[in-house]
Order: structure tokens, then sequence, then C-alpha cells
């Protein structure tokens, strides 16, 4: 018999010695990384509208879009408190803003060619 309930209560008694994250903020694992700066979130904000009200928005729609997706993502981890995600979110927005940015200076099929005839 005390078998039988220690049994049945056991599970209730290891319970109490375990410790897991706050709802809906990820696991142990993610708070190792390091926080989003908002400073840094909102340079490349400022740097992707820069870019999409540019030429490069009307010549790249496709790339826009998609930095606009990681954009969005990011601003959403932040304000979510999810710190190591929106630290991920903005790494990868950078890189796409990075590609932006060359791709703006790169010369397109059409600059070398003569229109004027």
């Amino acid at each position: 018999m005390k078998a039988g309930v220690l049994a049945l209560l056991s599970p209730l008694l290891l319970a109490g010695c375990t410790v897991w994250p706050p709802a809906g903020t990820g696991g142990w694992a993610e708070h190792a990384a390091a926080p989003a700066e908002p400073a840094r979130l909102a340079e490349a904000q400022a740097r992707f509208e820069q870019l999409a009200g540019g030429t490069v928005g009307q010549r790249r729609p496709a790339a826009i879009v998609e930095t606009r997706i990681l954009l969005v993502r990011a601003l959403r981890s932040q304000a979510a408190g999810l710190e190591p995600a929106a630290d991920q979110d903005l790494q990868a927005l950078e890189r796409a803003l990075a590609a932006l940015e060359a791709a703006a200076f790169r010369p397109t099929e059409l600059a070398a060619v003569d229109l004027s005839e």
C-alpha cells in the first residue's frame, strides 16, 4: 500500500524540483545569446526605408519584399521580448541590407546599352 501511494505521489513531488522558462519566451538555450539593440534595429529600419524608396526598390522588388519580411520578423521578436530571436533576425536583416546596398552600386545590364539611337 505504501509503495503504491509513493509511486503515485512521486511524480507530483518531483515536479516541484524542476524549473521551467516563462511561457512564450523561448527555451533556456535561447537566453544565452546577446540581446538585439534597439538602436541597431532602428538604424537597419532607416537603411531599409532608404533603399526601398530608391532605385533598388524599383530594380529589385522581390529582394525588397524578402528584406521587409526580415525587418518585420526582427521588429516582432523585439516587441515580444524574444531578444535572442530578435538578434538572429537582425543579423539576417543586416546581411540582406548589405546585399541590397551592393546591388545598388552594381551597374545594370541596361546601363551598358546606348538607348539614344
